[in-house]
């Protein structure tokens, strides 16, 4: 009687299991705080901070304005795809 022996697979050195794809909950919105925007998803998480400063700089940062348009962008991004999809025609 013989015992067929599965062959493991192939390791590659540094190669990580593939994971699980993040969701990032639906709606996102924007808060501004002291010379930034953040733009948050529905739990909290912090996807992106659009920093601004609000006198004349020679860092040459976003106005305030700018970087509110930049973060208003960032959190339209799921209902763009969802449009792009074809899942949310009419909130175009």
């Amino acid at each position: 009687m013989t015992i067929a022996m599965k062959r493991p697979e192939k390791i590659t050195i540094g190669e990580t299991a593939p994971a699980k794809p993040r969701r990032f909950m639906r709606p996102w919105s924007v808060t501004e705080l002291d010379g930034a925007y953040e733009v948050r998803d529905a739990a909290g998480l912090n996807l992106a901070t659009a920093h601004f400063e609000d006198r004349q700089s020679h860092l040459r940062r976003l106005s305030k304005d700018e970087a509110r348009r930049v973060a208003a962008q960032i959190a339209r991004l799921p209902t763009l795809l969802r449009i792009e999809k074809g899942i949310d025609p009419e909130e175009a």
